[in-house]
């Protein structure tokens, strides 16, 4: 059997993580909620060999005289296992970013006001995640957790603000009933 050069990725993690006791924003800079890409190169250039060596046994077998729905037959049986190798890791490259985000918001909510009701910090979540995807300019647009993070707390904070001005005028307009009153 021939080395497998996707399965480090498979078997075990890139780097050593943090582990909870730390303070999500260290975790964040050790890169425990970063997007694996890395692996999405080593990935990219297993496709790329692929479609190489697929076009030479196609030029090889023309040269041969071999009928086209000969030579596809050929492809599908003796590169099944290299497509079979690259569907299993985007799979798992699919798996392992689904995990990474949900890891990265369960941390995000525990470390920032983890009373504080969880459908307010899902709606702020999911408002900074599209509002970065509708950003037409790519250099202002979040491009790392740690970005995403500081726009996550600062809504929240702003968030809290707002409630708590609220609160402060209607305490207000409520003193100035009483009084009128």
């Amino acid at each position: 059997m021939s080395y497998n050069r996707f399965q480090y990725w498979i078997k075990g993690p890139r780097h050593r993580k943090l582990d909870k006791r730390h303070p999500i924003e260290k975790r964040i800079e050790n890169g425990d909620y970063e997007y694996p890409t890395d692996i999405l190169k080593d990935l990219n250039n297993q496709r790329k060999t692929l479609e190489k060596r697929i076009e030479e046994y196609r030029k090889e077998n023309l040269k041969k005289g071999l009928r086209e729905e000969s030579i596809s037959e050929g492809i599908e049986q003796v590169f099944k296992k290299a497509r079979v190798t690259i569907r299993k890791v985007e799979e798992e490259l699919l798996q392992e970013e689904e995990r990474r985000l949900q890891e990265f918001k369960e941390a995000a909510f525990g470390a920032l006001y983890p009373y504080m009701d969880q459908t307010i910090k899902q709606n702020l979540w999911e408002a900074v995640i599209e509002e970065s995807i509708m950003i037409k300019d790519i250099d202002s647009r979040i491009n790392t957790s740690m970005d995403f993070y500081i726009e996550y707390k600062n809504r929240l904070l702003e968030y809290i603000e707002n409630r708590r001005q609220k609160t402060v005028e209607t305490d207000i307009e409520t003193t100035v009933d009483k009084t009128v009153g």
